[in-house]
C-alpha cells in the first residue's frame, strides 16, 4: 500500500457500469495505483467525496466485480509535483485578451499542482470569455468593423455615392492608430440603423430625446474643381409618422456662424483633425432636408414651414416636428458636386436618452481578435491533453 494515500471517506455501496468498473464503493482495498493514475472528483460542497460528490473511476485497473475505489486524503499533494504550466510562445494570446505581459507574458509559469492548475486555467479561459462577450454587447465604446453589427441594429454600409464616391472602413491612421471611414467623391454617404425609413421602421428613441451626436473629421484632399472648400457632414434620419415624411438633420461645417467654422472658407488645413457636434460648445447649427420636398420642414399640406429651412439649433427644429417624431438612423458624408474629394471620420458619438448610449471607433478588421487568441489557447491545451 502506498503510505503517502490513506482512507478519508466511505462511500455507499457499489453500483456497476456495463463494463464491470464500480462507481461507488463501501469497503476498501489495498491501494496499488501510481499517483498519476489518481483521479479526483469534488463534490458540490468542494471536499473529496463530499455530499454530490462524483463517481470516482479508476480505468488503470483491472476491472473486475466489486473493485474498490478508493478515496484519497489530502496528502496525496504531498508527492505530486508542483509541475509549473509553461506559457512561454503562447503570451500573444494573454497579451490580446489585455493582460500584462508581466503577469502572464513569455517566460512567466503558472505554478500549481496538475489538478489546481487545470482549474486555474479553465477558470481563466471561462472569465476571460464573458469579459469578452460583455464588451461586444455593452453599447458604450466600441470597435466597429466591417462586419460589426452596432447598437443601432445593422454594419455601417456605403449607400448614395454617385460619379466613382465610395465610402468604407480603411486603414488610415491620420485620425487615430487603428483606422478610420473614408468618404469619396459626390454625394457620398456611409449609414447605419435605418436611413430609408417607413412609419413602420423600428424607433432607436425618440428625436426629441437625442442627447449627444458628434465625430471627428480630417480632410485630405479637395476636389480639383470645387469653389468653396467641403468637409464630412453628420446626419441624423428621422421618421415624422404623423405625415409619413422622412426627414434629415444635418450638421456642416460650412453651415455653422462663420466664426464657429473649424475648416471651410479657409478656416482650417487639410490632414488636421476637426470635430462636429450637433450640440457644441458654440451656437451649433443644423438644417433640415424632407425627402420629396426640399430643405426645411414641411406640414401636412407640404406647405414649408415659415424659418425651418435655415440652419439653427438642433432644438428649435424639434418645435416644427410633431412630438412623436422618432430616429431611426445616422450617417456620414458629403455633398454633390464635390469632385475628387478624400476626407475621413471617427469616433462616432451618439446618445439617446434612456436609449443607445455608445461611441463608435472605425477599425478595418474585425475586432474578435481576442475571441481568435482564446481559441487557440483551447486549441494548445486540447494538444497538451
Amino acid at each position: 500500500m502506498n503510505s503517502a494515500c490513506s482512507l478519508i471517506d466511505a462511500v455507499p455501496a457499489a453500483t456497476f457500469r456495463s463494463d464491470g468498473l464500480a462507481l461507488d464503493h463501501s469497503a476498501t482495498l489495498p491501494l496499488d495505483c501510481p499517483v498519476e493514475r489518481c483521479r479526483e472528483r469534488r463534490g458540490k460542497d468542494g471536499e473529496r467525496g463530499g455530499p454530490g460528490a462524483a463517481p470516482l473511476l479508476y480505468p488503470s485497473h483491472t476491472p473486475r466485480k466489486p473493485q474498490i475505489a478508493q478515496v484519497h486524503a489530502a496528502e496525496h499533494k504531498r508527492h505530486m509535483p508542483a509541475m509549473p504550466l509553461d506559457i512561454r510562445g503562447g503570451g500573444e494570446y494573454f497579451a490580446l485578451l489585455g493582460l500584462p505581459l508581466a503577469l502572464v507574458g513569455r517566460g512567466v509559469p503558472i505554478v500549481g499542482r496538475k489538478p489546481e492548475r487545470e482549474r486555474l486555467m479553465n477558470r481563466f479561459i471561462f472569465t476571460a470569455s464573458m469579459l469578452v462577450a460583455a464588451s461586444s454587447a455593452v453599447a458604450s465604446n466600441i470597435d466597429v468593423a466591417p462586419t460589426t453589427v452596432t447598437p443601432l441594429g445593422t454594419v455601417w454600409y456605403e449607400t448614395g455615392s454617385s460619379g466613382g464616391g465610395f465610402s468604407g472602413i480603411t486603414g488610415f491612421t491620420g485620425i487615430d492608430a487603428d483606422g478610420s471611414a473614408m468618404i469619396q467623391g459626390d454625394r457620398t454617404r456611409f449609414g447605419n440603423g435605418n436611413i430609408f425609413n417607413s412609419n413602420a421602421t423600428s424607433s432607436l428613441g425618440l428625436a426629441s430625446n437625442l442627447a449627444r451626436f458628434s465625430f471627428d473629421f480630417l480632410v485630405t484632399q479637395q476636389g480639383a474643381t470645387v469653389l468653396s472648400a467641403q468637409a464630412p457632414a453628420l446626419r441624423v434620419v428621422l421618421r415624422d409618422p404623423t405625415n409619413s415624411r422622412r426627414i434629415e438633420i444635418v450638421w456642416e461645417d460650412g453651415e455653422q456662424n462663420l466664426a464657429d467654422q473649424v475648416f471651410v472658407n479657409g478656416a482650417g488645413t487639410l490632414n488636421t483633425i476637426y470635430s462636429g457636434n450637433f450640440f457644441g460648445a458654440s451656437a451649433a447649427r443644423v438644417y433640415p432636408f424632407t425627402a420629396g420636398s426640399g430643405r426645411g420642414l414641411f406640414d401636412g399640406a407640404n406647405t414649408l414651414i415659415g424659418g425651418s429651412d435655415s440652419a439653427q439649433s438642433f432644438a428649435a427644429l424639434l418645435a416644427n416636428l410633431p412630438a412623436d417624431t422618432f430616429i431611426t438612423g445616422i450617417s456620414l458624408g458629403v455633398g454633390s458636386s464635390v469632385g475628387t474629394f478624400i476626407g475621413y471620420s471617427d469616433h462616432v458619438d451618439f446618445a439617446v436618452t434612456g436609449g443607445i448610449d455608445t461611441t463608435m471607433n472605425f477599425v478595418p478588421t474585425p475586432s474578435a481578435a481576442a475571441l481568435l487568441g482564446l481559441g487557440g489557447l483551447m486549441a494548445a491545451r486540447r494538444r497538451r491533453n
